[in-house]
């Protein structure tokens, strides 16, 4: 029932925006983006995360929220801009939330700084059709505390997608630390010093890789690694190459922005 009326709340506040804009008379020339961050959150045994318990529904798509299978990171996106975009269609091709702020800033009629690298970049010609266009690659890895390469992180390049499925012993968060996360929502302002003492865990070897097609398995039922070796050897060389890069720009930030073992 709380999760119907959060919809019931939302869907209400979402008309009175759009009654806004007729009033305004500004509803042609606005564009409106309703989208989502991730996958729902099912309830997945914290050892294991393979014991689903929450009645959420995510179609066939495996995995959840902090997932790198499409059930984690495959959300819809509805867009709405009379002026801009076509009356209706669909967009197949791959939009990532990194493209957005590129995107809209092209929207906006925003000229981006040349000399700031962005991870995302301008997807309007594909917004509106532009079958030319190709989507980037794009590249995901989620764990707890020190990042780890091969655990529960996945590559996109075109319809071609490398997963490394999770290792629970690096996804799971100490004790400690859940408490210390659940107490946050007690009181209604704190600040707490971060315990910045490196994390000592013992992670296992990663699991194989797994390579998907997803225009012909959208679903990632069917792995292709065996059969593709050089695809799969070559997307694996792509995300080691991208995760390297992004870890020497987080060791590189002063350590107050680091976050690097922040209980979260």
């Amino acid at each position: 029932s709380t999760l119907y009326g959060m919809i019931h709340r939302m869907d209400a506040g979402i008309g009175r925006i759009l009654e806004a804009l007729d009033r305004w008379g500004l509803a042609d020339n606005t564009l409106l983006l309703f989208t989502s961050d991730n996958g729902p959150w099912l309830g997945a045994d914290q050892v294991n995360f393979q014991s689903y318990s929450l009645a959420r529904y995510n179609g066939h798509f495996r995995g959840m929220k902090q997932d790198v299978l499409e059930g984690g990171i495959r959300v819809p996106a509805m867009l709405r801009w009379p002026a801009g975009l076509p009356k209706s269609g669909q967009v197949s091709q791959m939009v990532h939330f990194c493209d957005w702020m590129p995107t809209l800033a092209a929207v906006a009629g925003f000229q981006t700084k040349p000399d700031l690298a962005y991870d995302g970049v301008n997807m309007l010609p594909i917004l509106r059709g532009d079958a030319s266009q190709l989507s980037p690659q794009r590249f995901w890895q989620f764990n707890r505390y020190e990042p780890v390469l091969n655990c529960n992180a996945a590559m996109r390049d075109g319809d071609w997608k490398l997963v490394w499925p999770r290792v629970p012993e690096a996804m799971n968060k100490f004790p400690i630390d859940n408490l210390w996360y659940s107490g946050m929502y007690s009181v209604p302002h704190f600040e707490t010093e971060i315990d910045r003492t490196p994390v000592k865990r013992a992670v296992p070897a990663p699991g194989k890789p797994e390579l998907y097609n997803l225009a012909q398995d959208p679903y990632e039922q069917s792995d292709l690694a065996q059969v593709n070796p050089g695809r799969l050897n070559q997307m694996k060389l792509d995300l080691e190459n991208w995760f390297e890069q992004v870890n020497c720009e987080r060791r590189s930030l002063p350590e107050t922005w680091q976050g690097e073992n922040d209980p979260l």
